[in-house]
């Protein structure tokens, strides 16, 4: 992940294409599996916590999330992602 958001910071990534990256290879394909409507939006959700949890973790390095353990982060971030991923959103 790390890798992925150094690579694409200095691109414009609606002219490249690779805006859609995450959401395609990565999260498309998980909600897509678990058959859940508006997968499109809940990808795109997973994708932006999962970039911004990135840039601020490893980018930005801001403590206290740079320094946080994984289990931490999990507690943390997890329910959220399982809301976007199966749980209501409008």
């Amino acid at each position: 992940m790390r890798r992925l958001i150094i690579d694409v910071r200095g691109k414009d990534l609606t002219r490249t294409g690779d805006r859609d990256l995450l959401v395609r290879e990565v999260f498309g394909p998980i909600t897509q599996a678990l058959g859940v409507p508006d997968a499109q939006l809940r990808a795109t959700l997973v994708g932006s916590q999962f970039v911004g949890l990135a840039i601020m973790r490893f980018i930005a390095r801001l403590e206290p999330l740079a320094s946080a353990s994984v289990d931490e982060l999990v507690a943390a971030v997890g329910p959220t992602v399982q809301r976007y991923l199966t749980g209501e959103i409008d």
